[in-house]
């Protein structure tokens, strides 16, 4: 299968700004920010893909730091999809992120993107090295204002969408019949923008200098002449191609607009898949080691031949095979000699009665042969990556007992009794607890 990114919009998620103390390891600091979240957000963690993004902001002190969750029902569907179509998805990132890498540049100062979808607009907010601030979902879309003008002027959908696409913001045009619809589904989404600027400017203590509009719905005559009228400031529509070589690999049927997201999605694969938020990173890790546990011996045979074939490899093998060789050859074909005199002394002239005896042994001489013992299999759990970062170990089996500590993911333990979901493990000499088997590898050794 062929490896892939995608993102999913913003309003499928959960994105948070929390603090944390700099200076934390990466396991410290992710455990501190799940920790907080689980405070904050209304879902169990079992049921959500999490992770976090230093954004490398703050204070002397602390550090800023981008929670993002999902649902794994929603993106365990887009991977479900993405499988039929065998497609390998290994990154899972946000929307408006995606946006902004295909837009926002470092030096350009702080900066507003819009993205006007179907269903929702969304805002995010990066500052003036392209950093991701804060974001704003409103629940008003393209949709919402197509169904508007329908119902208002008694036309179907197909023909409300032509005239919204004809007239849209112009104040030149006789009659516009839509421009005070528009207004009206406008209100809100102003109303949200402006206060998430204010937020932002009041927090940041920096001014949002320019509004970029993308999305289908920016697509509408004058929209950015009637945003720039109300929130005063600078107000046009991005250029996602900006980052491309070869524009015309898109083709010339839709509006660059319609592929901000794919872009800032290419940009990353292209440049560092792995840095940056991505809600498949317990999944893929958890995969991962799944796999090491279960490498088939033609797998580890096809990579150690890929192996061999590298040149420095080949030589290196080379020069082994001939020591090895030499020291199998001296061993084995290569006898020393003795002085006559030593070796009939190491050598029995004769066979010995004992050996040549035909005397059937009876009961009492026989050699009774104890069986072979199998030395007893010990078994071991490998903690598999978990939505909070560690795995509880419990008293008893069963998550009415008391947490005795936390385990943490890649750590190895060995097996004391298992009964039903519940596995007892022996955390040192003294600590024996138990942990569920939904999070856990059980290995023989």
């Amino acid at each position: 299968a062929i490896e892939a990114l995608f993102s999913i919009p913003e309003s499928k998620t959960f994105l948070h700004l929390f603090t944390a103390p700099k200076g934390l390891s990466p396991d410290a600091l992710r455990t501190a920010i799940l920790e907080q979240a689980s405070m904050v957000i209304p879902m169990e963690a079992e049921k959500l893909y999490q992770d976090i993004m230093p954004l490398g902001i703050g204070s002397e002190k602390e550090e800023l730091v981008l929670y993002a969750a999902g649902s794994r029902e929603i993106i365990d569907r887009y991977r479900e999809v993405m499988k039929q179509a065998h497609l390998d998805p290994l990154i899972c990132d946000i929307e408006s992120l995606s946006a902004g890498r295909a837009i926002a540049s470092p030096g350009t100062g702080s900066m507003m993107i819009v993205d006007m979808g179907a269903r929702t607009t969304t805002a995010s907010i990066f500052d003036d090295q392209a950093v991701f601030n804060i974001s704003v979902t409103i629940q008003t879309g393209g949709n919402d204002i197509t169904k508007a003008i329908a119902d208002a002027l008694g036309k179907s959908a197909m023909e409300a969408e032509k005239t919204k696409q004809i007239y849209g913001f112009h104040t030149d045009k006789k009659e516009n019949p839509i421009l005070p619809i528009l207004e009206r589904c406008f209100q809100n989404i102003v109303a949200e923008l402006r206060h998430a600027i204010e937020f932002y400017e009041t927090r940041r203590r920096k001014k949002i200098n320019m509004i970029i509009l993308t999305g289908g719905t920016a697509l509408l005559p004058r929209l950015d002449t009637y945003l720039a009228s109300l929130l005063e400031r600078k107000v046009m529509l991005a250029n996602p191609l900006k980052s491309l070589k070869n524009v015309t690999l898109l083709g010339g049927d839709f509006h660059p607009l319609f592929f901000t997201n794919v872009i800032g999605l290419g940009i990353r694969g292209a440049a560092n898949p792995e840095r940056g938020l991505n809600l498949l990173r317990d999944i893929i890790t958890k995969e991962k080691v799944m796999r090491r546990q279960h490498v088939s011996p033609g797998a580890k045979i096809a990579v150690l031949m890929k192996t061999i074939q590298r040149p420095i490899f080949a030589l290196t093998f080379f020069f082994l095979s001939i020591v090895l060789l030499v020291v199998v050859a001296t061993q084995y074909f290569i006898r020393p000699s003795f002085p006559s005199s030593d070796r009939s002394d190491d050598i029995d002239p004769e066979p010995s009665s004992s050996i040549m005896s035909t005397t059937t042994p009876t009961l009492s001489t026989t050699t009774m042969v104890q069986p072979m013992v199998e030395p007893a299999i010990v078994k071991t759990i490998t903690v598999l990556p978990t939505p909070t970062g560690w795995l509880n170990v419990r008293k008893g089996p069963g998550t009415n007992h008391p947490i005795l500590r936390k385990i943490y993911p890649e750590t190895t333990y060995t097996v004391l009794d298992i009964q039903g979901e519940w596995v007892q493990i022996r955390i040192s000499e003294d600590i024996v607890g138990w942990v569920t088997s939904q999070y856990i590898m059980i290995n023989n050794q």
